[in-house]
C-alpha cells in the first residue's frame, strides 16, 4: 500500500484510513452492493482497472485500484474530503450533493476522522 500511495503521490494514512472504514482491513471483504477487497472496488470499476493492467480481485490489485482511483479525485477536487465523497458516491453521485451544497458525507467524516488517527500514529 505505501508503494502505490508513493507511486500515485496518495498520503500513506489516507489510504490507511479508506481500507479501515471501507473493509476493516479485511481482503476478502464483499459488500451487497458488489464492491470488493480492502478497499471495496464496484464491480463497475472492474473492467477499466483490468484494462490498466490492475486486477481489483487480489488483495494487491485492489489496493492499487483503490489508491489510483483516490489520486485521480485528490487531483480533480483538490480536496480530500470531495475525492473521498467521489470514490464512495461516484463522480456523478458526488456532484448531485454538491449541487445541493452537501459537502460532506458521514462517510467523508468517518474517514476524514481515521486520515487523521493515521497520520498521528504514523507522525505524517
Amino acid at each position: 500500500m505505501q508503494d502505490c500511495c508513493e507511486k500515485y503521490n496518495v498520503p500513506y494514512a489516507l489510504a490507511l484510513a479508506i481500507a479501515e472504514v471501507e473493509s476493516h482491513f479485511d481482503p476478502d471483504a464483499k459488500s451487497s452492493t458488489n464492491d470488493f477487497g480492502l478497499m471495496q472496488i464496484n464491480a463497475i470499476n472492474l473492467d477499466w482497472l483490468r484494462d490498466m493492467g490492475m486486477d481489483p480481485l487480489t488483495p494487491a490489485g485492489n489496493i492499487e485500484s483503490g489508491v489510483y482511483i483516490i489520486a485521480q479525485h485528490l487531483q480533480a477536487y483538490g480536496d480530500p474530503e470531495l475525492a473521498l465523497m467521489a470514490y464512495n458516491n461516484g463522480q456523478t453521485g458526488a456532484k448531485k450533493l454538491w449541487n445541493k451544497g452537501i459537502y460532506q458525507t458521514g462517510y467523508s467524516q468517518k474517514v476524514m476522522s481515521a486520515f487523521a488517527k493515521w497520520t498521528s500514529i504514523l507522525g505524517a
